[in-house]
């Protein structure tokens, strides 16, 4: 089976920008397809903006191509972080270097326009602005973050099925379905909705890494928690691959 666009999605774990030290899991699936591929991951997003670049990217590529030319992949994030939208100016201590943005936006990052509009703020437990330290000491619970990512997932997983477009995820780390959590009344009866035939079974990726035996693979923390060139690889080859040929994808 062959496709003519990957689009994948994820935050840190799956940016794929030049100035990025490592190549993540995306790069790899992408040889390995054979076909064009856009990322619209970025480092520090929540799982709401996941889904909407996701989201946004599919809906323009599918004016210009047939549903099963396309397929997706994205590995979703830490279920506390958190997005708002906003029509003011607001500082961020993240730079605005390329696709590192925030502000950002739910288009692809465009060189070219000095009109693009960048009205999504991203927000992290550990971000030191006023606002997001507001947000997290005022309106933050983590049944509220497991109830958004579920719906976010959901959200996702519905237009993909209804457009009929292959897709496949995963979770970065075991905080995105928070075992502690997803049997709260609240937030089981969204989980169990998601198809779990989509999802890769494992915890985490990050876990994944740090279970690793092969001293040629073994995880580094100095790479700040995150999959190194090879680590992406051997998880692409063991876990990712192999998933999509179970699942006829491939």
């Amino acid at each position: 089976m062959s496709y003519q666009l990957f689009i994948s999605g994820g935050c840190s774990a799956s940016f794929t920008h030049p100035s990025y030290i490592h190549r993540s899991w995306p790069v790899h699936v992408a040889q390995l397809l054979g076909c064009e591929h856009q990322n619209v991951a970025l480092p520090s997003q929540g799982n709401g903006m996941i889904s909407r670049r996701v989201l946004y990217t599919v809906e323009q590529a599918l004016k210009s191509m047939s549903a099963q030319d396309i397929i997706v992949g994205i590995f979703w994030s830490d279920s506390n972080r958190h997005e708002f939208y906003t029509d003011q100016h607001v500082t961020s201590r993240m730079v605005n270097q390329s696709q590192w943005e925030n502000p950002t936006s739910i288009q692809p990052y465009d060189p070219s326009s000095s009109l693009q509009t960048k009205n999504w703020i991203l927000i992290g437990p550990n971000c030191t602005e006023e606002y997001a330290k507001t947000h997290y000491r005022m309106f933050h619970s983590y049944i509220d973050s497991q109830i958004k990512t579920c719906e976010h997932v959901l959200r996702t997983q519905w237009y993909l099925e209804k457009n009929k477009i292959k897709y496949f995820m995963g979770t970065y780390t075991n905080n995105t379905f928070d075992k502690n959590f997803i049997d709260h009344p609240e937030v089981s009866w969204l989980y169990n909705q998601i198809n779990q035939h989509t999802l890769i079974p494992i915890v985490g990726m990050l876990e994944w890494a740090i279970k690793l035996t092969d001293p040629e693979l073994k995880f580094n923390p100095d790479d700040i928690c995150h999959l190194n060139t090879p680590q992406s690889k051997a998880f692409t080859d063991q876990v990712i691959w192999p998933f999509l040929k179970e699942k006829n994808y491939v």
